[in-house]
């Protein structure tokens, strides 16, 4: 009875000095960070069809390998908005593959074309605001798939991801009227 007490004190006191040691400590950053887009390919984004005729999103940015407690610098990213990327999407697609549209610049603002990876943070949000009976007007063909043609252009610190597909987002506009009124549905 006293070795089986003794041998669990053993292994109490053993989980507690190993459970102590903080993680952040032990792990590094990544040699190579990159930045990217979390949500990237072809980005279904629904607009809600609010009473207050705006509805607003965002497109995040991300920068992989590095652990947030490490993370001591702003990251400025710059996204831009690539038509030319829906013509070499159109002009590559298959004959079963869908046909993009560009949605017509007047439908959205981009509140930002630049995102700020604050120290301490690995992601970012740039808030893209819709004008809801532009965006309705615009895509009244349902055949029809309209998107924002997004491209991350440069950062301030670490390189733009080496895969093409992580660094380009089509965010394709679907307009819903909501089933309930949203608390913000003024």
């Amino acid at each position: 009875m006293k070795k089986t007490i003794i041998i669990a004190l053993v292994a109490f006191i053993s989980f507690v000095v190993v459970s102590c040691e903080k993680p952040e400590e032990l792990w590094e950053d990544n040699a190579t960070p990159e930045v990217f887009f979390p949500r990237n390919g072809n980005i279904t984004q629904t607009v809600w069809d609010v009473a207050s005729g705006s509805y607003e999103t965002y497109i995040g940015v991300y920068c992989s390998g590095l652990r947030p407690s490490n993370q001591t610098n702003s990251i400025d990213v710059t996204v831009v908005v690539d038509n030319a990327l829906v013509d070499n999407y159109n002009a590559n697609a298959q004959d079963y593959d869908e046909k993009l549209e560009v949605l017509p610049s007047n439908c959205y603002t981009l509140m930002s074309n630049t995102a700020t990876i604050e120290p301490g943070k690995v992601d970012a949000k740039i808030p893209i605001r819709f004008d809801v009976a532009a965006v309705k007007a615009a895509i009244s063909d349902p055949e029809k798939h309209y998107v924002i043609p997004l491209r991350i252009e440069n950062t301030s610190m670490y390189s733009i991801s080496a895969t093409k597909e992580f660094t380009e987002a089509f965010m394709q506009i679907v307009v819903k009227e909501p089933a309930f009124y949203f608390f913000c549905n003024k």
